[in-house]
């Protein structure tokens, strides 16, 4: 993989496939599509506080990847298009930490004092998967809580909340919170009967790490009543299929979860209980789905176990992470969620990590 230098201006790169290349000897090579993607953006990059093309300048100069012929080589999060015109707001989705039982991110420090000559402790936010109870036992010690905490196969405990709703902060009403509230009107006027209501999810992860996904039943439900008071189940989890429907990416499977009507609406000035005690968004709210997986069994051996060659071929070992004393084999994973309808998506950092001893 490579990058374009990007000065600002405007770069075309692109190369035929071996069908294009016989296509254009043939003389019948015609373009009758394309994709249009920005892997390669942070937006967070934008500049409220500067004018004029001041504001989207860092944007603009971001190096973007060079072409590839393979199929979705390096468009993974392509760029959408909706046919209704008159769509105010386009929904997001947001892993919500809110929920009792809904997995945090822990951020490790970026420095820390190095355990040893040569080594390093691992940084980063990530969610943590705990190859086994040793490891989750372990990790519980230096976290705190099992909310930090993924267990392989746990379908009642802690697990992975992805909502999507409309963040509508940016215009508030006189009192100075969001104009379009999170009520139910609201939630039928922007989002379903504009079609942006997901009713499932598909959640891509990798097969040679992941062997089984967990998700919400029928029975699921997220609400509030009208004096503010949460109502949540979002558990047990039961086993999901995997999907042939969604947008395929080489070398990953794609399983389907069901989603959960979201309805925690906003009732009025419930200051003891606010809906945003339960929800990540302060504007309608679309639905909900909860996940957590199960990793192949050759990653869960205990410290006392043979550890799998994937962790050396695809991850790092020997790696400190609490401590300067007990050692973790660690995989970085990168799990994406997109919602059918909306077609928005939201890319999560998962960390399979088993504890190799001291």
């Amino acid at each position: 993989m490579a990058f374009l230098d990007n000065s600002g201006g405007i770069i075309l790169d692109a190369i035929l496939t071996d069908e294009g290349r016989k296509r254009i000897t043939q003389g019948r090579f015609k373009v009758v599509k394309f994709a249009l993607g920005d892997d390669e953006i942070d937006y967070s990059m934008y500049d409220h506080a500067a004018t004029g093309a001041d504001m989207d300048s860092a944007i603009l100069k971001t190096p973007i990847f060079e072409a590839f012929e393979q199929r979705n080589a390096n468009i993974h999060h392509g760029l959408v298009s909706y046919n209704n015109q008159d769509l105010l707001w386009i929904p997001i989705l947001k892993y919500n930490d809110k929920v009792s039982t809904a997995a945090k991110q822990y951020p490790m420090p970026l420095l820390k004092e190095a355990p040893a000559t040569g080594k390093t402790y691992i940084s980063g936010s990530s969610f943590y998967l705990a190859a086994n109870d040793e490891t989750a036992d372990k990790l519980k010690d230096f976290f705190g809580e099992d909310k930090y905490i993924l267990r392989s196969a746990d379908r009642i405990g802690t697990k992975i909340v992805v909502e999507s709703g409309i963040s509508t902060f940016e215009i508030a009403d006189s009192s100075g919170g969001p104009k379009h509230r999170g009520t139910r009107a609201n939630q039928v006027v922007y989002l379903i009967e504009k079609g942006l209501l997901d009713r499932y999810y598909y959640i891509c992860t990798d097969p040679r790490f992941v062997k089984q996904l967990y998700t919400p039943t029928k029975d699921a439900y997220f609400r509030n009543d009208i004096n503010g008071h949460p109502e949540i189940n979002l558990g047990p989890l039961q086993t999901t299929k995997y999907t042939t429907l969604a947008p395929s990416i080489e070398g990953r499977q794609n399983f389907i979860s069901k989603a959960i009507n979201n309805e925690v609406y906003y009732y009025g000035p419930v200051m003891a209980r606010p809906c945003e005690d339960l929800s990540v968004f302060p504007g309608p709210r679309g639905s909900i789905t909860a996940f957590n997986f199960e990793i192949a069994p050759e990653l869960t051996t205990t410290s006392y176990g043979v550890r799998s060659f994937k962790y050396s071929t695809y991850g790092q070992i020997d790696q400190y992470v609490t401590n300067a004393t007990d050692k973790y084999d660690i995989i970085d994973i990168p799990v994406t969620v997109e919602g059918v309808n909306s077609m928005r998506m939201i890319s999560l950092p998962i960390r399979i990590i088993r504890y190799a001893g001291t």
